[in-house]
């Protein structure tokens, strides 16, 4: 699947997360710039271009709030997980982690 996309005129960059049907998809903001609807944005790995029917409210990224660790250390590998860090309130809703 695509990662990386970016709008032709707000400049605004993201990451798909998830393709949740035929004609939608989900994605995270990387960039302070927004995307705008009508707005033609282009799939950098293809440079397909596609135009923005519509926004839905955006997922937060919240990654600073937790701390990531590989599981990989000297002597063996592990399971990665996720810490909260200390003084962050916990999430009320369910969360989705990307590791990309």
């Amino acid at each position: 699947m695509e990662k990386n996309l970016v709008g032709r005129t707000s400049g605004a960059s993201g990451i798909v997360a998830e393709r949740t049907s035929d004609s939608q998809i989900s994605f995270i903001i990387k960039s302070s710039a927004n995307f705008s609807e009508g707005e033609i944005v282009e799939f950098q790995e293809s440079e397909v271009q596609a135009v923005i029917s519509s926004l839905n409210s955006p997922s937060l990224n919240i990654s600073s709030k937790f701390s990531y660790q590989n599981g990989q250390n000297s002597s063996f590998y592990n399971y990665g997980y996720l810490s909260k860090k200390p003084l962050e309130v916990s999430p009320l809703r369910k969360i989705k982690s990307l590791f990309l």
